[in-house]
């Protein structure tokens, strides 16, 4: 009978560990997932700071004084040159494992062109406004 209860009590034992086990390895998995996420949603918000800062930048140096100018003028050829000039300093300022994260924050690679041209328009038209 003492046997029995040696054995029951080890068993309880061994399942309450199984069981501690389990539960610290779910909590593993979710800090480092929560983490991964945190690092998605930094690359994320630094796109948004790229993308103000080299359209400021691009407005200062080239934006002003074309429209300053009287011989030269910005038309809608010069728009679209600065607006491509601005989504490709933002893609140059990225590293491939910033891309990637932001691939995996966006649901592809092919979002993330798209969503650069929507972030540089976006900074433009605040540029605009103020």
């Amino acid at each position: 009978m003492k046997d029995s209860i040696i054995i029951l009590v080890g068993v309880v034992m061994l399942i309450a560990f199984l069981a501690l086990v389990s539960e610290g390895i779910k909590m593993a998995r979710a800090s480092a997932e929560n983490e991964e996420s945190k690092t998605k949603r930094y690359v994320y918000f630094h796109v948004l700071d790229l993308a103000e800062t080299i359209v400021a930048s691009l407005n200062q140096t080239i934006v002003e004084p074309l429209k300053e100018s009287e011989k030269l003028t910005f038309d809608k050829a010069a728009q679209k040159e600065v607006l491509e000039k601005a989504k490709a300093r933002v893609k140059n300022n990225l590293d491939d494992k910033s891309k990637e994260l932001l691939a995996e924050y966006l649901g592809s690679r092919v979002k993330i062109d798209g969503f650069i041209e929507d972030i540089v328009e976006a900074k433009v038209n605040e540029a605009k406004k103020k």
